[in-house]
């Protein structure tokens, strides 16, 4: 017995082993899901078939979303008759379900025997939530996963649809007992945790009837599926103790050896048998033998009569159309794009819409007349994927009272208008005595369409049913009879019987859209934006393109921009959209926009999804750099410094790093700051370089550069700047060179620190003498000007005149050579001199006079300016004085005189000349006049740049023509 439970713990261990490492196992995803108050229904599927589970052979079958369609019903527990049925696979998954049955659950209670886990609280409470994950014998677990981005709520009532179909006894005296229940498992979990569970009992419709349905309501549920996790679903059979578990468990002493070999002898015969069925079972009990053999195990007589008792019990039925097994919850599964997804439900009046009824009164239709239903039209072009139409059949055929009829066939055919698609006919099974006494629910049936090819429905185009009854079939004993035993009606619009036909649709590649984008990695800072180019094109037909993004996103953080939204595309041509996603500044470091781009016309439907984000590679490195004036001067021996001023100008907000490095041409000493830390966009920072300028250096100039590099982006500016080096002025000069000398002549020896100072004082007295000296022959003059009034003020009449005495200061006679120059207008001007040319005596005077008068050219308010310039005879240094003469009282009045027009008397068109005389009343020259006639206040002849002396003259003749009635004539002198 010892070895029994080494067995038995051995696998405990092995499921807690396993069960801590299930997270890492991803189960089968069926589909997206959103919270709501519609329904969905999900049909329990194979069990059995684990390829449709996960890779990993701890996988969960998941539910099928779509009915099934075989008309062949799956048992589970399978009896031993349907096991010989099943595939080698299906075999060892129910075997081994039995295994873990027998070693895991009950090897429980041997734990705390062996002392491993005395410790351990509740570990029955830790295992049995486990052990979902395993195989059962009783147990059907299938799973639902949350592949949507976001969580969804499960609210309100889980309703379970179930058939069984139970032996006599079952149904009879021992009922067993279902019971259903709900977890949640996520990917981060090492348990399922129990959501909501139910225990009722399995009773027949009828004494006949070998398979019932059961319906259970799991009441006021509540619980949220995060993205990722799991939803499974339970159905376990709870077999009650029936009569042959009983009798095996008693003690037996003189039968159960003689049964063992009984069961040799039988297992013998299916190992030499020709059935492969056969030679699999006799096979999987070899082997099963063998390891309990090296185990030490043998089946107890309890777990015999287990076994037995659950052939005599109960068996789980699904995977049919006419038993499709289901559990409906309170959410609704989508898709990627859920208008690929229809499901009509048929109604009054022959049509077929998308709304599921509400109401528990159910209209019916007597199939005897062929029925069509239509469905709401497209209003894009669709590929048909599947098509499967979920009736509701009601029929009476008892055959004893009809054995002469031929079984009734129900033909469902979809249609395009008048083009058939696909049909689909099930042919009904007989009624039996039961359901004849008993009376006979209506039945739910699926009518899958299969042959459909990718048939395309254009848009504006409906779906049709139709539902007939096979050409040929009568009812009753005479045709058209429908008598109690023999009628075939559909039930619809209805709770109960929500007749419907669901359909699959995909898009057609009639709409193709390429899409670029700008940056092509899509990542981008706060504030920055990125181009995308959707590149539309049609290739069934001209079609009107909507351009749209149906993902919601966070406005606080994201714009998005479309322009146009609506475009018109030729057939084969391509239309260009442009689509800008802004991040805001708002936005933070790794915010991620989900886009899905989608361009839909009536033929078609083109989707591209991707995503942008808010990223540190999006950012756009830059450094600004100010630096102080180009060229700064320091003194020999000092220093200076430069402020230059560093601003991260980079895009984004994100901090970056600098390091700085300052070079000088002449390897001077500098000091300043190397780095630059976390300086923040927009900010900026001063760095101060300190120059060191050697003491009387004979550099005159030096070269700074100054460098920065970014850490984030590896990129550099730099600046240059000159530094002027101010040598010693003359007095430090002067110091320093008599610093030398006097070191030279030993003056250190006699006046010490003071040696400079006394030799610069005797250098200093010299200089004064020789300056002195230098002084009174540089002020000493040859000749001196006098002339005491230099400003004279004329009328043009006058003449102005100027008395200049000329002076000898020196002590031998000297000859001058006089000359006046006019600065300005010496045409208008006479100068003249008493004398270019005078001998003056030492120590003596000469008068001389300059004489200045206006010609008649000279104008108002004109002036001259003259330099009279004097020099020795034979030297070329000059003096000089200036005289200025201006004219006062200068006008220049004309008047117009002596007007006559020729001839006086003159009609329209005549040409007529006007002669008058343009007088210069004044003193001076008048300025360039022009004169125009009038006519009428009409310009008729002009004469331009008359110039008039003073009291004179010009006779003007000016021809011009006649107009029709008065004649005013103005002389118009500008």
């Amino acid at each position: 017995m010892r070895n029994m439970k080494t067995l038995r713990v051995t696998v405990i261990i092995c499921l807690l082993l396993i069960g801590s490492f299930l997270p890492m196992f991803n189960l089968v995803k069926t589909g997206d899901a959103n919270p709501g108050e519609a329904e969905e229904t999900l049909y329990f599927a194979n069990i059995l078939d684990i390829e449709n589970a996960t890779d990993s052979s701890f996988g969960i079958v998941p539910l099928s979303k779509s009915p099934p369609t075989s008309s062949e019903d799956l048992l589970y527990p399978p009896n031993i008759l349907s096991a010989v049925s099943l595939s080698e696979e299906e075999l060892f998954q129910w075997i081994l379900s039995w295994g873990f049955y027998l070693y895991g659950i009950e090897g429980i209670g041997d734990l705390a025997d062996l002392g491993e886990f005395e410790d351990l609280e509740g570990l029955s409470e830790l295992i049995e939530p486990l052990m979902l994950l395993f195989p059962h014998p009783f147990r059907i677990v299938e799973s639902y996963v949350n592949e949507g981005d976001e969580s969804i709520t499960v609210e309100g009532n889980i309703n379970f649809r179930l058939y069984f179909s139970s032996p006599m006894i079952a149904r009879v005296i021992n009922l067993d007992t279902v019971k259903v229940a709900v977890y949640t498992f996520s990917e981060t979990s090492i348990f399922p945790k129990l959501r909501a569970e139910k225990n009722q009992t399995i009773k027949p419709d009828g004494l006949l009837k070998d398979i019932s349905v059961l319906n259970i309501e799991l009441d006021k549920v509540n619980f949220t599926v995060s993205p990722g996790s799991t939803i499974l679903f339970a159905v376990e059979l709870v077999p009650s103790n029936k009569t042959i578990k009983n009798f095996i468990s008693k003690p037996k002493p003189l039968i159960e050896n003689a049964t063992a070999l009984i069961f040799d002898f039988v297992i013998g015969l299916m190992e030499n048998s020709t059935i492969p069925s056969f030679q699999t079972i006799s096979s999987f009990y070899r082997e099963f033998q063998n390891i309990s053999e090296e185990y030490g195990v043998n089946l107890s007589k309890d777990d015999i009569a287990q076994i037995a008792n659950s052939i005599r019990s109960s068996s789980f039925v699904y995977g049919s159309n006419r038993h499709p097994s289901s559990v409906t919850i309170p959410f609704e599964t989508s898709t990627s794009n859920e208008e690929n997804y229809k499901n009509f439900y048929l109604k009054t009046g022959n049509s077929m819409i998308e709304t599921k009824p509400v109401s528990q009164d159910h209209q019916s239709v007597d199939l005897a007349t062929e029925t069509t239903w239509s469905s709401q039209e497209l209003v894009r072009s669709k590929i048909l994927k599947q098509a499967t139409a979920e009736l509701y059949i009601d029929y009476q055929d008892f055959q004893l009272l009809n054995p002469f009829k031929k079984p009734i066939k129900v033909i469902a055919t979809l249609l395009d208008g008048s083009t058939t698609i696909d049909a689909y006919e099930i042919e009904l099974d007989r009624t039996t005595l039961s359901d004849y006494l008993e009376g006979k629910e209506p039945i739910e049936m699926f009518f899958p369409f299969s042959n459909l090819s990718n048939y395309e429905i254009k848009y504006g185009h409906k779906l049709d049913l139709n539902v007939k009854v096979e050409n040929g079939t009568q009812f009753g004993l005479i045709s058209g009879q429908s008598p109690s035993h023999r009628y075939i009606k559909l039930f619809y619009d209805s709770t109960n019987y929500p007749s419907s036909l669901r359909l699959v649709f995909s898009d057609t590649d009639h709409i193709k859209m390429d899409v670029d984008a700008n940056p092509s990695n899509e990542k981008l800072v706060p504030g920055g934006v990125v181009h995308y180019y959707l590149n539309i094109s049609s290739y069934g037909e001209e079609d009107t393109i909507n351009v749209e993004m149906p993902l919601s996103f966070d406005t606080s953080k994201w714009d998005v921009e479309i322009n146009p939204t609506e475009t018109t595309v030729g057939k084969g041509a391509t239309k260009t959209v442009n689509v800008n996603v802004s991040a805001k500044d708002s936005a933070e470091d790794e915010d991620i926009i989900d886009l899905k781009f989608s361009a839909s016309g009536k033929t078609g439907l083109a989707t591209h999804e991707t995503s942008v984000q808010v990223s540190e590679d999006a950012v756009e490195y830059e450094i600004g750099l100010i630096s102080p004036p180009m060229y700064k001067t320091i003194k020999h021996g000092e220093n200076g410094t430069y402020l230059f001023k560093v601003t991260n100008e980079n895009t984004g907000i994100w901090p970056d790093d600098y390091v700085i490095k300052v070079t000088s041409e002449h390897d001077w000493n500098l000091t300043y700051r190397e780095n630059i830390n976390g300086l923040m966009p927009g900010k900026s920072k001063e760095i101060e370089v300190i120059v060191s300028v050697p003491e009387y250096t004979n550099i005159t100039s030096d070269e700074l550069i100054f460098k920065v590099t970014s850490d984030g982006g590896k990129i550099s500016v730099t600046a240059n700047v000159i530094t002027n080096v101010t040598g010693p002025d003359i007095i430090e000069s002067l110091y320093h060179y008599f610093e030398l000398l006097a070191k030279d002549l030993g003056f250190d020896e006699l006046f010490g620190e003071y040696a400079p100072h006394a030799l610069a004082a005797i250098f200093v007295a010299i200089a004064f003498f020789v300056i002195i000296i230098i002084v009174f022959l540089l002020t000493m003059k040859n000749v001196n000007i006098i002339c005491l009034d230099r400003i004279k003020e004329i009328s043009p009449a006058q003449s102005a005149r100027f008395d200049i005495m000329l002076k000898n200061p020196t002590k031998k006679p000297k000859t001058y050579l006089i000359n006046a120059n006019p600065h300005s207008i010496p045409a208008n001007w006479d100068i003249s001199f008493d004398s270019n040319r005078v001998i003056v005596n030492p120590r003596q005077t000469v008068p001389l006079s300059l004489f200045v008068h206006p010609t008649h050219r000279a104008s108002e308010n004109e002036w001259i300016k003259v330099d009279i310039t004097v020099q020795i005879e034979g030297k070329k240094k000059k003096e000089k004085i200036t005289t200025m003469t201006m004219l006062k009282d200068a006008v220049s009045p004309l008047v117009i005189d002596e007007v006559y027009h020729y001839p006086r008397n003159f009609g329209e068109g005549e040409k007529v000349t006007t002669s008058f005389k343009l007088k210069n009343n004044g003193n001076i020259e008048s300025k360039k006049v022009s004169v125009s006639i009038l006519v009428n206040n009409e310009q008729k002849n002009k004469v331009e740049d008359i110039i008039i002396p003073a009291g004179g003259y010009a006779d003007i003749r000016m021809p011009w023509i006649a107009v029709k009635g008065k004649n005013e004539i103005d002389i118009v002198v500008e």
